[in-house]
């Protein structure tokens, strides 16, 4: 079985060790993070894995499997998307095992009508993409997650150790589209995807095809620090990208900053200062389109947040501050993520 396990979802690897300073985290408890946790359902996420206190870099390994997944554009609306962009780049159907048929994916996930959701939500998606009025038309790259260990390389042994390993697969803009027009078909019938927790959720991996990293960043101010969101109240979000790939391993450390740099920081140099000060805690799925979601944080100087951009929402990183951010309305992600790095810092976020 373990070699069977192998072959399907790719040899893993070694990650680098790498130590991470404790910049004011101290291990909470379970009752601290439990005490959020228990408040999912309100702001529609289900936690996958919760580092106590956060992962160190080392212990962290995102991977790319070899693996794709596609599903082709329907042949008939192929020459409508051609007018919208004579450089639509198509791919043919092709499944985690290879073949076109997609006979793995209804035994795995236990939805035996997948196929035939397939082809309706194809044909769906496409029309609707088509009728679009604005859009790029550009069938981008997407990276889905294949497999969750939440062990990382040490095994059920290592327990006691914060570690994770995600395997993830290649596939596109309208494979995504298709999953999540499925999925919101599946998600009105109350459908028990809905509910995946962890023991569930690799099950349902055709569906995974949005991996994105939320970045936080607090500021170091003498003794107090101070909470940076971005101007719509939000953590800075970025799917997984190819930029931070080599050799089959994504930096971590690159796929934040671009999450940054994107529309937040001008300065290259300030942005190789975050690899000391970046953590990575809470790996959780949105039951809204059932996105992977990867919640980290930087704490740097105050050198680093003058080369923000302005416009930004900041507040005390205090329990008064917090309560006065959520009080306005805040993005429900974004409230799940500063409560659970609230509680990390001992910040009580009633």
């Amino acid at each position: 079985m373990a070699g069977f396990l192998s072959r399907l979802f790719g040899k893993k690897e070694e990650a680098p060790v790498e130590s991470v300073a404790s910049q004011g985290e101290k291990k909470p408890g379970a009752g601290a993070l439990e005490a959020v946790k228990a408040q999912e359902e309100r702001w529609k996420i289900t936690s996958l894995t919760n580092a106590d206190p956060y992962y160190e870099l080392g212990k962290v390994a995102i991977i790319h499997s070899n693996r794709d997944f596609y599903v082709d554009f329907p042949a008939e609306l192929k020459p409508f998307m051609l007018q919208k962009n004579k450089n639509f780049a198509f791919h043919e159907d092709k499944s985690f095992d290879g073949f076109h048929y997609y006979s793995d994916i209804p035994m795995r996930t236990g939805i035996f009508e997948l196929v035939q959701l397939l082809n309706k939500h194809r044909m769906i998606a496409a029309k609707e993409w088509l009728d679009e009025s604005r859009g790029t038309f550009e069938n981008e790259t997407k990276w889905g997650v294949l497999h969750i260990n939440p062990y990382g390389k040490t095994g059920r042994s290592g327990l006691e150790e914060n570690a994770l390993e995600v395997q993830v697969y290649k596939t596109d803009a309208f494979t995504q589209r298709v999953f999540l027009s499925i999925y919101k078909e599946l998600k009105n019938s109350n459908h028990e995807i809905c509910k995946a927790t962890l023991n569930e959720i690799n099950r349902y991996n055709c569906f995974l095809t949005a991996f994105r990293v939320y970045a936080l960043l607090l500021v170091q101010n003498g003794q107090e620090k101070e909470l940076i969101l971005s101007k719509d109240g939000k953590a800075w979000a970025q799917a997984l990208t190819e930029e931070a790939l080599e050799d089959r391993k994504f930096g971590l450390h690159k796929w934040f900053a671009y999450s940054l740099s994107a529309e937040h920081v001008h300065n290259n140099e300030i942005l190789s200062k975050l690899e000391n000060g970046c953590k990575y805690y809470d790996l959780f799925v949105d039951k809204e389109d059932l996105s992977i979601g990867f919640t980290a944080a930087a704490t740097v100087d105050g050198t680093f947040a003058a080369a923000c951009k302005g416009g930004d929402v900041r507040v005390p990183f205090t329990a008064q501050g917090i309560s006065s951010l959520m009080s306005r309305g805040i993005d429900r992600t974004a409230a799940y993520q500063i409560r659970l790095l609230a509680a990390r810092h001992g910040i009580d976020v009633s």
